[in-house]
């Protein structure tokens, strides 16, 4: 028995909120379950790891956000600085013109 069915009878398969009984199974499906249970650990696995990948960019990008914002507000308050002293040298030229 596959290892997300391990803990479930062998009369019963269990998917969270619904339960469904081997020959319910049998009855829904016209493939074998020896082919079935294979597809559908496959198909598990494929959206588990797709989900894993998401929430690896979704954090990533929440980082790199995180970043350019730190980032903005460096190069803001250089660029507040910068000006402060443009206004600082134009009063000391003005005051020297005079």
């Amino acid at each position: 028995m596959l290892r997300f069915l391990s803990g479930v009878a062998r009369t019963s398969v269990c998917v969270k909120e619904h339960t469904m009984s081997m020959t319910e199974l049998e009855k829904q499906y016209s493939s074998p379950l020896h082919k079935l249970l294979p597809f559908f650990e496959q198909s598990r696995n494929g959206w588990k790891n797709k989900c894993r990948e998401g929430k690896k960019d979704i954090k990533r990008l929440k980082n790199q956000v995180q970043k350019l914002g730190r980032s903005r507000e460096l190069w803001k308050q250089a660029a507040q600085e910068r000006a402060r002293e443009i206004q600082r040298l134009r009063r000391e030229l003005e005051a020297e013109k005079m």
